[in-house]
């Protein structure tokens, strides 16, 4: 099938003897993959000055729509449950003290919206890749 799709054979380093390793040699991996794209462009096409992500947002959202604590509500009661490392709360529990929580999480999200600033400290992810196959595309 390989010859046919003109597909080469993968070779797997063998060095890989623990989860981490594994972990390690994929990062690696796609390290080394921004650092090829990044050098394959022309010095005229990207220069050191040039952002490779805009820093303001093009759009503006002048005027919205208000919203009320009901609003938010009953968002976030049909939100999912999953949460992640990087949450202070357990989604589950926000959801259970969302009559004490409600007022200051409708304020937060109001003046985001009111000032156009998204606080800073609410823009973190922790990304985990989820390898399905053990040594599947190294």
């Amino acid at each position: 099938m390989n010859k046919v799709l003109h597909k080469s054979q993968t070779v797997l380093p063998n060095n890989i003897n623990s989860d981490k390793d594994m972990a390690n040699c994929f990062n690696s991996f796609f390290c080394q993959k921004i650092i090829n794209i990044h050098s394959g462009f022309q010095s005229s096409t990207l220069s050191q000055d040039t952002p490779l992500v805009e820093e303001s947002c093009i759009s503006m959202m002048d005027t919205f729509e208000p919203f009320t604590e009901t609003d938010i509500r009953l968002l976030l009661r049909k939100s999912s449950n999953a949460f992640g490392a990087v949450d202070p709360m357990p989604t589950w529990l926000v959801k259970d003290c969302l009559g004490v929580l409600i007022n200051p999480i409708t304020n937060i999200v109001y003046e985001s919206l009111s000032l156009g600033v998204f606080p800073r400290s609410m823009k973190t992810a922790l990304v985990i890749p989820l390898i399905t196959k053990k040594h599947y595309g190294l």
